[in-house]
């Protein structure tokens, strides 16, 4: 995905958030954004006990990496081969 004009991977995003204290797992995914083109919607999967993880989420991401919204979540989805499911990640609740 590219934004304010720098190409940035899900790949590289999702290893940053899984970083984050408390993230057992997550997935990024684009919208769109008015000012920066795309943004990050995050979909992450919280270990028990974790607290405050959208704030950390935040200050764990580099500045010009606009995140849009941080969905904590009980499971990914998933295909039958148990790979991720990104294009069915906006339909989760």
């Amino acid at each position: 995905m590219k934004m304010r004009g720098v190409r940035v991977s899900f790949a590289e995003i999702e290893t940053r958030v899984r970083a984050v204290a408390g993230v057992c797992e997550c997935a990024a995914t684009s919208v769109p954004h008015p000012e920066a083109g795309d943004a990050l919607a995050l979909f992450v999967v919280p270990e028990n006990g974790a607290r405050d993880l959208p704030a950390q989420i935040r200050r764990a991401l580099p500045v010009h990496w606009v995140c849009s919204a941080i969905n904590l979540v009980e499971e990914l989805p998933r295909t039958s081969t148990g790979k991720m499911a990104r294009h069915r990640l906006g339909s989760i609740k």
